[in-house]
């Protein structure tokens, strides 16, 4: 016991042993402790708080980007789909654009169809009656004539011919085509006698109205240029002059400016017109009265063809004028001076006189209005060839099945068949029987390009568009015989 007393004494002065505790100390270590525990308790809650919040506020940012990404799937969806539905809302009016494009372009051509089909008809109605006009009149001036009729007979020429080229500038202007793109027939020609000509017809209608009518050349002599279109511009004045004239009188003149241009000039004691009018004088369709009141007839086409005819032949068409006085229409065009004088009291050669043709023929005319028919057959009367004449196309076959003929000429329009399979079937005709083929020359009023064009692929060599004249008719028929010889 006592050695156990002096142990513990012992560690008490090492320190090894803690003394004694008194009861309030140990009162206080529990108080700690609880405190310590209640502490610890709170930390724990507040940390199970905290992990509850951080939960909840990780599923609630879950949940947001999962409606997030089903949000933005969906705008994504929607914006693809409204651009689906304008894609295909473009397309089908794309589709019904290219259909209405497509049906415009049918009834364009359509339209285009027709049309070609009525200036066809147009031209084969009015030409064909025009044809034997020019062609009779044209085997009239080749006889001998009086002087008085053959004056007569030189006006309805002139006429005929003016009617036929104002007739191909109206069509050529309903195709949609510059009227004259090339002169009608370079040839040598008289001013004087051609002039008078020309101003025959007119004299007839001014002096019906009481007015005085001046034809004036100054330094007559031989010139070379298209004399038909020369007429035609002055037609179309000299008719103006007269209809806007009242009282007074109409003079036309020619004169020579040198290096082999001529001026020719209208004028009148008329109505005339102002400065402002002047410019849109030369316009298709327009008129100094366009009023349902109006004096005056007329289109308004002619000044413009006239204009248009005068360019062609390389010069301008003017005018001045002062109202309730008058107006002179005026042009210069190059005209080559062949600088020869008529001679005195020489008479003016036959208009339309042909030359013969090369050797003894027969020709085969084809052609359904019997006035035309007569218009070839005096033709080839008068240079000394045979001919056979027949009325359409199965006749046409026919005849050549039966008789080698030297040349052709073929109509287009005619009944029971028309020229085109008409040339085709002689073709065929002649490649059977081991022939030669003979020249056909179409001789119709259809002288359209597109015509022409058919004209050649059925096999004929010539095309030539009614009213033909006989000079043109002889040499045509000379150039495609010796190309065959």
């Amino acid at each position: 016991m006592q050695r156990m007393r002096k142990r513990r004494l012992r560690d008490l002065s090492l320190g090894l042993v803690p003394p004694a505790t008194p009861a309030s100390a140990i009162g206080d270590v529990d108080a700690i402790k609880g405190a310590i525990n209640g502490l610890r308790a709170g930390e724990g809650r507040t940390l199970a708080i905290r992990v509850q919040t951080l939960a909840t506020a990780y599923a609630a940012s879950r949940w947001a980007l999962i409606v997030g990404s089903v949000l933005g799937l969906a705008f994504a969806l929607f914006i693809v789909g409204r651009t689906i539905l304008q894609l295909t809302q473009e397309r089908r009016l794309l589709l019904a654009s290219a259909t209405a494009l497509e049906t415009a372009l049918q009834g364009a051509q359509a339209a285009e169809r027709a049309k070609v089909r009525f200036l066809a008809n147009m031209s084969h109605e009015m030409r064909t009656p025009l044809n034997g006009v020019v062609g009779l009149s044209e085997a009239l001036s080749r006889r001998d004539l009086p002087p008085e009729e053959r004056e007569l007979v030189d006006g309805i020429r002139f006429s005929a011919a003016t009617l036929d080229h104002l007739i191909g500038d109206l069509l050529a202007l309903a195709r949609g085509q510059a009227p004259h793109d090339e002169p009608h027939a370079v040839g040598e020609f008289q001013l004087q006698p051609t002039l008078a000509a020309i101003a025959r017809p007119f004299m007839t209608q001014a002096k019906a109205k009481a007015l005085t009518f001046e034809v004036e050349v100054v330094e007559d002599g031989d010139v070379e240029g298209d004399a038909e279109a020369v007429a035609q511009i002055l037609a179309c004045l000299l008719s103006n002059a007269i209809k806007f004239t009242a009282r007074g009188g109409v003079r036309l003149t020619a004169e020579a400016l040198g290096d082999d241009r001529y001026r020719f000039a209208v004028a009148d004691t008329g109505e005339g017109f102002d400065q402002g009018f002047k410019a849109q004088l030369f316009d298709t369709f327009s008129q100094i009265d366009d009023s349902e009141t109006r004096q005056h007839g007329g289109a308004g086409l002619g000044l413009a063809l006239a204009s248009r005819v005068v360019a062609a032949l390389g010069g301008t068409l003017d005018a001045h004028s002062t109202p309730g006085v008058g107006s002179t229409f005026f042009f210069d065009i190059p005209l080559k001076d062949l600088g020869r004088e008529p001679a005195a009291g020489a008479e003016t050669p036959a208009a339309g006189a042909t030359n013969e043709v090369e050797a003894p023929l027969c020709i085969l005319i084809v052609d359904d209005n019997a006035t035309n028919r007569k218009v070839l057959e005096t033709i080839l009367d008068q240079v000394g060839a045979a001919w056979v004449s027949v009325e359409d196309g199965r006749q046409a076959v026919e005849a050549a099945r039966g008789q080698a003929f030297a040349a052709i000429l073929m109509d287009i329009q005619m009944p029971v068949m028309d020229g085109l399979t008409a040339t085709r079937e002689i073709r065929k005709l002649e490649r059977e029987a081991g022939r030669a083929m003979a020249p056909i020359v179409i001789v119709s009023a259809n002288c359209q390009p597109e015509q022409v064009a058919s004209g050649k692929e059925a096999g004929a060599q010539r095309h030539l568009g009614k009213p033909v004249g006989a000079q043109v008719l002889i040499e045509t028929l000379n150039d495609v015989l010796a190309e065959a010889a």
